[in-house]
């Protein structure tokens, strides 16, 4: 689309997308002016309702001219019958984002309420109820000027009782109590969410918490809010007043109109007006922007299909329960780089892997520098060739600085031109040039993290300078070979490739552990996703010791072996490993990744929403990260698994889960679109396999479905979780003993979650069984056992 003309708007790029909406920047060719252009998605355009909740919400919304509303310009339909909507483009950051740094000032979190009852007042004038007040729908502007978005979105959205039980906590905790059950609500819901808004902007929580949504649910109905002046002395007794008359139960006993409202908040104790925001805490401000993408400059994004575009900035779920994350990734500034892969100076087809593997190498060079999060170069492989818009590119990935450079290289020797900006600034930070032998290119990855590390002024230990100096490449023709592999994407044939390469590294030198570590990571990655097989997934495990009997402190091999001994229920060791990893680096996320997928595994599903959302604050829009999706499946947020799984959105792995999530939701024919889309994708790999099965189940095809089954357990998979959802699809086609085999090799592999197979509905054709009922009694001794070994003050 990006380049496209739909009516006289030309696509710049895609922001974000969602279940009923794909969002881009748009240039208006005729007012010569930039907007935000909404698109119904191409597989609702069928649904007469759907296309006609969506004009009617939006002609609604754009009748309202208001300072703190969202300007939509126009409104129409494409003559393939898609309708659009353009609305206003604006620089600022979201409310989420800053409440998530820390609680504001008494005087600003007022001003900000009293401009969203301007904009509520003017909207319920008209009759517009906005029905989904919250701070990810709250944009403040670069000027102060709050603005007001996404009106209509929980009728639009089509949202039933059960979708809202079902639905991300996040959006749930605002919700008045006449909302959650399901009656008509008025303008007063809006003043009810004004209200929580309120209170989390000043004591930085939400009034109605709860372990799932039931629970915030039951809070909302049942439990009296803590004042505010509670948890934060110096609130005023008015403003506590106003809260807790904005949150009363019964919809008479609030303030009946946003005006009557905003005259009491325009009252409250004149001395907090002198206040300023409380100090930022240590994980640094993150300035709004769509994680799917974005330039940074905020806009409208009308968040239609429950919520699907993630905003930047997590929703952070205060679990009194869980124990505090291990190290101190939260007390320290942090600062963000992404290193994107270099140019080349000239086209040369046998040097064109050096720019994405010298980024690379300069990024696991910074791995160990604490106070400094460095974007994986995988993540920003889609962005070579787009360094020449720094500011713009930073934006877009969430990151403070960048990272960009020039490079050319000939038999003899290899130049690097780099440049370090500033993205709050646009200016540069510092330029270099660098220019080494060839056989000496290693020392590049050294040189320009040594500068980076002194342009940042970040502290260098001599024990973190160690790390940066502890691998040396002994020859030169196998760092050359390590840098090819480490340039092929993670796909069935770049995975083939870059284990060529690295075989030819390790035999030329066996003493440079990331080469290793690397092979063990490409070994992994084919024994999970392409069936590789027991024999694969043991060689993955014997480079990865090899890597770490070079190099007993490299991350990447911490990991990744942690990573696959849960595939093979060595969970024990697993921790192990991830510990010794957060010790040498608090704020590596990946570390911070790999204990939220082992704690999925286990069943301890609080902690590894904690560690997966630790991971996502760290490093935003990682779509390595998308497996903390299945975290949420599991917890019954349906809606967060959707959001999660946007940071991948186009992957055959994300459409089949998504395709999942739609058969659990009960809507066949979207289960079917995105099943189809994976097959399609990856027809041979273990998920399309899986993906053929569900879309047997849902088509009646029993016999098709169970060979797609059998066709994966033949190739030997070790992955317990896979393991788990073939099981349960077993159960859906009516197959009871396929059911019982494969289950019984899911808990034995490591996979015993059982607080999700205890309430997961594709087991239910088979849940009074009595041999599932062992093994699920199994899951549970094994569960319990975790439970006491790593967490046994967590039922006190």
């Amino acid at each position: 689309m990006i380049g496209r003309t739909v009516s006289h708007y030309q696509m710049v790029q895609e922001l974000g997308r969602g279940g009923m909406g794909v969002v881009y920047k748009a240039h208006d060719l005729k007012l010569d002016r930039v907007v935000v252009l909404k698109l119904l998605p191409p597989v609702l355009c069928a649904d007469v309702a759907a296309k006609r909740r969506f004009l009617h919400e939006a002609r609604a919304a754009s009748a309202l001219d208001h300072p703190n509303i969202c300007t939509i310009y126009d409104i129409e339909v494409t003559d393939d019958e898609q309708p659009i909507i353009a609305m206003g483009f604006y620089e600022g950051e979201i409310l989420k984002d800053r409440i998530q740094r820390a609680a504001l000032s008494i005087a600003a979190a007022t001003e900000i309420a009293r401009q969203i009852a301007r904009g509520l007042a003017a909207s319920h004038a008209r009759g517009i109820v906005h029905r989904d007040v919250k701070p990810g729908n709250v944009l403040v502007t670069s000027e102060g000027v709050v603005k007001l978005l996404d009106f209509g979105l929980a009728l639009l959205a089509g949202t039933s009782q059960i979708a809202l039980t079902w639905g991300a906590h996040g959006t749930t905790a605002y919700m008045s109590p006449e909302q959650v059950r399901g009656k008509r609500v008025d303008q007063r819901t809006d003043i009810w969410s004004l209200g929580v808004v309120l209170h989390e902007m000043v004591t930085g929580l939400r009034p109605f918490g709860g372990d799932d949504a039931q629970g915030v649910i039951h809070s909302i109905l049942t439990e009296r809010p803590p004042s505010m002046s509670s948890l934060r002395p110096d609130v005023p007794p008015q403003l506590d007043r106003v809260v807790a008359r904005a949150l009363a139960k019964d919809p008479e006993d609030r303030y009946s109109s946003a005006d009557e409202l905003l005259a009491d908040l325009s009252s409250t104790d004149a001395a907090a007006a002198g206040q300023r925001d409380a100090p930022q805490p240590a994980i640094a401000a993150r300035r709004g922007k769509l994680a799917l993408g974005g330039l940074g400059l905020v806009s409208l994004a009308v968040l239609i299909g429950a919520g699907t575009l993630v905003w930047r900035g997590i929703d952070s779920r205060k679990r009194a329960a869980a124990p505090a994350p291990i190290g101190d990734a939260a007390t320290r500034p942090l600062r963000r780089l992404a290193v994107i892969p270099f140019d080349p100076s000239s086209e040369d087809p046998q040097s064109a892997y050096l720019g994405y593997a010298l980024a690379d190498q300069i990024t696991e060079a910074l791995t160990y520098v604490k106070g400094l999060l460095v974007r994986p170069a995988s993540a920003e492989r889609d962005h070579a060739g787009d360094s020449g818009n720094a500011r713009a590119l930073g934006q877009q990935l969430q990151v403070d600085y960048v990272l960009t450079g020039r490079y050319s290289s000939d038999p003899e020797r290899v130049r690097l031109d780099v440049e370090l900006v500033d993205v709050s600034s646009s200016a540069g930070r510092w330029r270099e040039h660098f220019d080494v032998p060839r056989q000496d290119q290693f020392k590049l990855q050294d040189a320009v993290a040594e500068q980076v590390i002194r342009r940042l002024e970040l502290e260098f230990s001599q024990e973190q300078r160690s790390h940066l100096q502890a691998n040396v490449p002994q020859s030169a023709l196998a760092y050359d070979y390590y840098l090819r592999s480490v340039s092929y994407p993670f796909t069935k044939e770049g995975t083939g490739l870059a284990i060529g390469a690295l075989e030819q590294s390790v035999q030329l030198d066996s003493t440079y552990a990331p080469a290793h570590a690397e092979l063990g990571h490409r070994f992994a990655h084919r024994a999970v996703y392409s069936l590789g097989g027991i024999e694969t997934s043991q060689r993955s495990e014997a480079e990865y010791l090899k890597a770490l009997s070079l190099d007993a402190e490299l991350l990447e091999a911490l990991g990744g072996l942690a990573r696959l001994y849960t595939d093979v229920g060595q969970t024990a060791k697993a921790i192990g490993l991830l510990r010794r990893a957060l010790a040498i680096n608090p704020e590596h996320a990946d570390s911070h990744f790999s204990l939220s997928y082992i704690y999925r595994y286990a069943g301890m599903l609080e902690e590894s929403a904690r560690e997966g959302e630790t991971a996502l604050a760290l490093d935003p829009g990682n779509p390595r990260f998308r497996s903390v999706a299945t975290t949420y499946l599991y917890l019954g947020d349906l809606q967060r698994s959707l959001q999660v799984h946007g940071l991948d959105p186009e992957s055959c792995w994300t459409l089949a889960r998504i395709g999942q999530i739609q058969i659990r939701l009960g809507n066949r024919d979207l289960a079917l679109q995105y099943l189809n889309r994976a097959i399609e994708m990856e027809p041979e790999s273990s998920t399309g396999r899986w993906a053929r099965a569900m879309r047997a189940h849902l088509e009646g095809h029993r016999a098709e479905g169970l060979r797609a089954l059998q066709e994966n357990e033949e190739a030997r998979m070790v992955d317990g979780e896979q393991l788990y959802h073939m099981a349960n699809i077993h159960a859906l086609l009516g197959d009871r003993s396929g059911c019982i085999r494969v289950l019984r090799s899911a808990v034995d592999s490591g996979f015993f979650n059982y607080p999700f197979m205890l309430r997961d509905s594709f087991l239910d054709p088979l849940r009074a069984d009595p041999e599932l009922q062992s093994i699920l009694a199994q899951a549970e001794q094994k569960h319990l056992a975790f439970e006491q070994q790593f967490f046994p003050k967590r039922g006190q």
